[in-house]
């Protein structure tokens, strides 16, 4: 499946993925020390992902994904490029229907 095609900022609506993203990386394995260290890392993962893919957007079980990375790849660039490239070949788990 090929990425999806990189809109204009400006047709990114942020607020509604930020506020569900930072509900979510709380949950997201808690008894995980190591998780609540990364979170800046997550929620940066997490947002400039659904910049890149506004289609898709933040998605339920995304914040899980991005944690596991984020432990293991503490540079934010590389876990930021894992998790895209991971989020692009497993998209269509995340897309309705």
């Amino acid at each position: 499946m090929a990425p999806p095609d990189v809109q204009a900022e400006d047709s990114w609506s942020p607020h509604i993925d930020i506020v569900q993203i930072r509900k979510d990386i709380p949950r997201s394995f808690p008894e995980q020390p190591v998780i609540a260290t990364s979170s800046h890392i997550i929620e940066s993962i997490l947002v400039e992902h659904a910049k890149f893919d506004p289609e898709l957007g933040y998605c339920q079980g995304m914040s899980c994904v991005a944690a596991v990375i984020a432990s293991r790849l503490t540079n934010p660039a590389e876990a930021s490029m894992f998790f895209r490239r991971l989020v692009e070949s497993l998209r269509g788990l995340w897309l309705p229907g």
